[in-house]
């Protein structure tokens, strides 16, 4: 699974809290399920900067 997605799009600021910063890992059990890979994400959430 590719996890660059971690590092370019910000999905975890708008779903979670802006001031969590979330892990590659943690991210896995959270969205097991929801996302079927990191593209998708990706697609779901533009990337975006701090």
């Amino acid at each position: 699974m590719d996890k660059e997605c971690c590092g370019t799009c910000k999905w975890h600021e708008l779903v979670i809290d802006s001031r969590t910063d979330w892990l590659c890992g943690n991210a896995d059990s959270y969205y097991d399920g929801l996302f079927t890979d990191y593209d998708d994400m990706c697609e779901a959430y533009e990337p975006r900067d701090y």
